[in-house]
């Protein structure tokens, strides 16, 4: 009963989400999970690769190796390790290394990675945010002119020409940087001197959040300032109490094995409407409900469809 409540739900979600994204104020917020199916190596993958390259006579090797052989190391702990590698190697180094153990090969990405973003591409979002600093969903940085473009810019929708096929893309930001360049956030300090030396970061975002509808992809919600963000914008606009309203939709959420009272409590209390697929190795479901939204909102894709229907 709570999966046929689930894609119910999912359902009355997406006809809403259809007509936000064709009023053009909906941004993509793509976290780590949404490249899975390219087979990067993942966090844990990533700091082993990055500590070959610390000296074994370093101070914390140890520490950071005792850090690594755990089956199931926290988040915590995985943020500390990452910043007593960047120690032991410094900042330039570790950009490095980091760069190397991240090299993609474009001509050899597995099929179903390329659908996922080709779908994600395809639909008409205003702008697609990503705290990914790999290199397969390459973005601008989070830069003055990037914050302008974004807040000032014109407006966008279905039929601007950066949607159509061979004409570019919608415009990705790579909050937490690149590899391959100076702004890369791995690291505790790193996060602290984006969130805490950048003041116009969160600014940026606390704008955007407040005017844009966010629909978050493959996303952990474990970025804590993110939750905090989400959070300060729920009690912005929450309607009082002893009206029993809900708040309006400020957010959507690919999502996967939650129970329909967790779909509702994030609908009736954090403004969140939950798109629920099914689970399996590959996230599959996710790929085909991605797929229809974008011949749902993208105008060349449908009448494409159209058009190889009467031949």
């Amino acid at each position: 009963m709570s999966v046929d409540e689930l894609r119910r739900m999912t359902e009355e979600h997406l006809e809403e989400l259809v007509h936000e994204i064709e009023d053009g104020r909906c941004i993509a917020f793509v976290g780590a999970g949404f490249s899975f199916p390219a087979k990067l190596k993942g966090w844990m993958d990533l700091l082993k690769a990055a500590t070959e390259h610390v000296p074994a006579n370093a101070r914390n090797r140890p520490a950071i190796e005792d850090t690594l052989s755990k089956e199931k190391a926290s988040h915590r702990e995985l943020e500390a390790a990452g910043q007593l590698i960047q120690d032991a190697l410094g900042p330039a180094r570790f950009r490095e290394a980091v760069s190397q153990a991240l090299k993609v090969d474009n001509d050899a990405l597995p099929e179903a990675y390329l659908r996922r973003r080709r779908s994600l591409l395809q639909v008409p979002f205003y702008a697609i945010l990503t705290t990914n600093f790999d290199p397969l969903l390459s973005g601008k940085l989070p830069t003055p002119s990037t914050y302008r473009r974004l807040l000032r810019g014109p407006p966008r929708g279905p039929w601007d020409r950066r949607y159509w096929p061979g004409h570019g893309d919608p415009e990705v930001v790579q909050l937490h940087g690149k590899v391959g360049t100076e702004q890369l956030v791995f690291a505790r300090r790193d996060y602290r001197e984006l969130l805490f030396a950048n003041p116009g970061y969160l600014t940026f975002l606390k704008a955007l959040f407040a005017t844009k509808t966010v629909v978050f992809m493959g996303f952990s919600f474990r970025d804590a300032y993110v939750d905090l963000l989400r959070s300060e914008l729920i009690q912005l606009v929450e309607p009082p109490r002893a009206r029993s309203a809900e708040p309006p939709a400020l957010s959507y959420a690919f999502m996967t094995e939650l129970s329909a009272a967790e779909a509702r409590y994030y609908r009736e209390h954090e403004g969140m409407r939950v798109l629920y697929y099914e689970a399996d190795d590959n996230h599959v479901a996710l790929d085909d409900l991605l797929e229809r939204l974008a011949g749902l909102t993208n105008p060349v894709l449908g009448l494409a469809e159209r058009l190889s229907r009467h031949h």
